[in-house]
C-alpha cells in the first residue's frame, strides 16, 4: 500500500513521462549503484551494509524527487549516491564482518576482481594464481565483451527501424566479435567440475 500512495504521488506531480524516466534512470539508479557494485569489489562489505545502502540511496532518491524535484540530475546523482556510500560504510564498520569460511568459498568459487588481498592471502598458492590469471583473461576480454555487447543490443534495434545498412554493420561485428569471445574466453573457461 505504501508503495502505491509513494508511486501515486509521484505521479500527480510529473511534468512528463521524461521526467518520471529520467529519475528512475538516474536517481533510482543513484541509490543503488554503489551497493551493487560494491558486494563485488570489497572483502570486509556485508549484508547490513548492503542492506544500509539500498535503503538509505532509495529513501535519497524519493525524498529528492518530492522535495527537491528541481535539482540538475548530475547534481542529484551525486548527493544520492553520497548518501547511500556513507550510510553502507557506517553499517558496515558498525557490524561485524561475514565469516571468514564463508568469504574464502564466495572467492574462491566467483573469483571476483577488487580487493580480496585478505582473503586472496589465507588460501593456497595454486588456486590463488588460477585466479588471478583467469581475472587477467576476463580483464582484457572486455575490449571484445564491450563492443560485443552494444552490437547485441544496437543490431535488433536498426532492423526494427529499417535502418538496414548499420544493422548489417553491427550484425557482422556482432558475428566477428562472437567468434573471437568464443576463442579468448568462452573455450578458456573452467569445467563445471573444477569449481
Amino acid at each position: 500500500a505504501l508503495i502505491v500512495i509513494v508511486g501515486m504521488t509521484i505521479g500527480f506531480t510529473l511534468p512528463s513521462i521524461n521526467t518520471i524516466w529520467s529519475w528512475i534512470n538516474m536517481g533510482l539508479f543513484a541509490g543503488l549503484a554503489i551497493p551493487m557494485l560494491l558486494r563485488w569489489y570489497w572483502w570486509r562489505f556485508n549484508g547490513w551494509g548492503f542492506t544500509a545502502g539500498i535503503a538509505a540511496g532509495v529513501l535519497a532518491s524519493i525524498f529528492q524527487r518530492l522535495f527537491l524535484p528541481s535539482w540538475p540530475i548530475y547534481f542529484s546523482f551525486g548527493v544520492i549516491a553520497l548518501v547511500s556510500l556513507t550510510a553502507l560504510l557506517i553499517a558496515t564498520f558498525l557490524t561485524s564482518p561475514t565469516e571468514k569460511s564463508t568469504l574464502t568459498n564466495f572467492y574462491r568459487h566467483t573469483r571476483p576482481f577488487g580487493v580480496w588481498g585478505m582473503i586472496r592471502n589465507g588460501m593456497e598458492p595454486g588456486s590463488v594464481e588460477g585466479i588471478k590469471s583467469e581475472s587477467r583473461r576476463d580483464f582484457s576480454n572486455l575490449f571484445l565483451a564491450v563492443p560485443w555487447q552494444i552490437c547485441l543490443f544496437l543490431t535488433p534495434m536498426y532492423l526494427v527501424v529499417h535502418d538496414f545498412l548499420p544493422g548489417v554493420i553491427c550484425l557482422v561485428l556482432l558475428v566477428i566479435l562472437s567468434v573471437g569471445l568464443y576463442f579468448r574466453w568462452y573455450r578458456a573457461l573452467p569445467c563445471s567440475s573444477e569449481g
